[in-house]
């Protein structure tokens, strides 16, 4: 089972990076003679990646269904650009596979993106989770101190927009009353939580690093009396 990170955490890389987003589409599911290929081509990759880092792949992730992605990270640009090109690793006989057997017919689609990731240009949180893209690959800290807040994490002055200060008590009285129906029995615990979660994610956007860290706390308060009471 993968291990479960408790609380909230954000990732810190020691330098750029960069994010490679890499698709296979499923266009017509019948013709599995088409697709199948490229699916297992696109593992046979993240294989030969992972047992070369001196390719300069530092990790990624996949995700299955009727579109097929690969998230990948690397150390630079140009460690990536040399990569598809090499005679004697996976990524080239698999594009030259796909345009053999796929070609325009549109049986299948593929794509790809490419971001250069410069530091102070991207933040990451997690929170009770196992360690996935970017933490799985880069150093995680505590998201405490300055990086509570989104605006925190990412190096900015840990001063909230205009409109924090007003955030702060709508949000408290929009909870209150959530919370006041809740025990009345006119609204479930589910939507509660959903309320709080909510809440959370405006904090987070606001800077309100505090408040954040508040309705973490009161989000699990809630959980685990929920828990008590069923």
């Amino acid at each position: 089972m993968t291990a479960i990170k408790k609380g909230r955490w954000t990732a810190q890389p020691e330098a750029d990076f960069v994010v490679s987003i890499i698709g296979v589409r499923i266009n017509r599911w019948w013709m599995i003679h088409r697709w199948l290929p490229l699916v297992l081509a696109m593992r046979r990759v993240v294989r030969d990646l992972s047992a070369r880092p001196e390719l300069g792949f530092r990790g990624g992730k996949t995700w299955l269904g009727r579109t097929f992605v690969l998230i990948q990270y690397w150390h630079s640009f140009e460690q990536l650009e040399t990569y598809p090109s090499a005679e004697d690793l996976e990524h080239l006989p698999a594009w030259e596979e796909f345009n053999r057997i796929v070609g325009t017919d549109g049986a299948a689609g593929i794509f790809h993106e490419i971001y250069r990731i410069k530091s102070g240009d991207y933040e990451s949180v997690y929170v009770n989770m196992p360690r996935t893209l970017l933490g799985n690959c880069s150093n995680l800290v505590k998201a405490n101190g300055r990086l509570p807040s989104a605006r925190g994490r990412l190096g900015r002055p840990n001063s909230a927009p205009s409109n924090a200060n007003a955030l702060k008590p709508r949000a408290q009285t929009h909870m209150r009353d959530k919370l006041h129906a809740h025990v009345n029995g006119s609204t479930d615990f589910a939507d509660l939580v959903d309320t709080v979660e909510k809440a959370l994610m405006m904090a987070d956007a606001a800077g309100l690093g505090q408040v954040g860290i508040d309705l973490c706390s009161a989000l699990e308060r809630l959980q685990k009396l929920d828990t008590c009471n069923t």
